[in-house]
């Protein structure tokens, strides 16, 4: 038996398409404009002031290399948590140290 489903078409420039192959390109757009999560990734929200600047700043500065703002976010992200982890490492070095000093005294 044919689902009635798949018998749904489009014509896009004169060419026939079914519902599967449309609802696909519709799916990677959402995807490529962030409207949908792609597999393996998560989503945060981002006032809109700054998403904008980080949007424009991506676009003006092709120099820099990023491709998207989730480029440019997810590397800001990354260096911060870096940044914080070294600062608690070394956090925790002078608390040892202090202790060890402390403690021969």
């Amino acid at each position: 038996m044919v689902s009635t489903f798949s018998l749904i078409t489009f014509t896009v420039c004169g060419r026939y398409f079914d519902i599967k192959t449309v609802k696909g390109w519709f799916t990677d757009l959402l995807k490529r404009d962030g409207i949908l999560p792609v597999k393996g990734y998560d989503s945060v929200n981002l006032p809109s002031g700054l998403y904008n600047k980080v949007k424009s700043l991506v676009k003006a500065r092709e120099d820099l290399g990023y491709r998207s703002v989730t480029e440019f976010v997810a590397e800001a992200v990354r260096k911060r948590t870096e940044e914080i982890e070294r600062i608690n490492s070394l956090a925790s070095q002078l608390e040892e140290n202090f202790s060890n000093s402390a403690a021969k005294k």
